[in-house]
């Protein structure tokens, strides 16, 4: 078994995503990560005799590059904001597409593909809740299921490192979620944390990483002083 079909089907969720065509993305994101867990099951073994062997073929910050090249790919897609919330919050509504070339030849490099997959099924969730906020249970069952996968995606992005765009991407719409469904307190927390990173990397002249988060900066900073910011960055 090869690793091209769960890149073939994980870039088939992103085309939904990017129709904004969510159940069929949902439905995709789920086949991807089923393709995963049996490529996982194959491939377990010659993994660890690999990973014992020979370096990762993952770059520490191979999850922000994907991001930037998905953002590339999709670059007529707008982000999304929450319309459950007032007002509406910043959501990172970009799915992130394996590279044809995207190898699995250790633990590392299908660590990154893991938490792609998962991180895609759950914008899938999120955006398709945000779709059908009138009703109440589903629209609290969507974001919980939501809540879920982004936890599980930053959990195994966890052993990585320098992939601040991706940690970004996933705390902001975890933060955004609880908004929505009335974690008030939680959600700010989560924000305010979100903002020290950011007046961190202000001080410490992260330039080009600020550019990439300008869609985070409605979430977390006050308006008068999101302009000084901006002017930073």
């Amino acid at each position: 078994m090869t690793i091209q079909p769960i890149i073939i089907q994980n870039n088939v969720t992103v085309t939904y995503l990017q129709r904004r065509d969510f159940e069929r993305a949902i439905a995709s994101s789920a086949l991807a990560l089923r393709y995963h867990a049996d490529f996982q099951t194959v491939q377990h073994g010659l993994f660890l005799s690999a990973s014992s062997s020979s370096g990762s073929s993952c770059a520490p910050d191979c999850l922000d590059q994907s991001m930037l090249l998905s953002k590339q790919y999709g670059n007529s897609v707008n982000d999304s904001s929450s319309t459950c919330t007032t007002p509406p919050l910043f959501v990172y509504s970009h799915g992130i597409i394996l590279p044809p070339n995207t190898l699995a030849t250790d633990n590392n490099s299908m660590t990154m593909v893991s938490a792609i997959l998962t991180f895609n099924s759950a914008l899938a969730y999120q955006l398709y809740a945000l779709q059908h906020c009138k009703c109440k249970s589903s629209h609290t069952f969507l974001l919980l299921q939501s809540k879920r996968l982004y936890e599980l995606a930053f959990g195994v992005h966890s052993g990585a490192h320098h992939n601040l765009l991706f940690e970004f991407a996933v705390v902001n719409n975890i933060a955004v979620i609880d908004r929505c469904i009335g974690n008030e307190a939680m959600s700010t927390q989560t924000f305010e944390n979100l903002m020290s990173v950011l007046m961190l990397m202000v001080d410490q002249g992260c330039d080009s990483r600020l550019r990439q988060l300008q869609g985070f900066l409605r979430n977390v900073v006050p308006p008068y002083n999101l302009m000084k910011i901006a002017a930073a960055a």
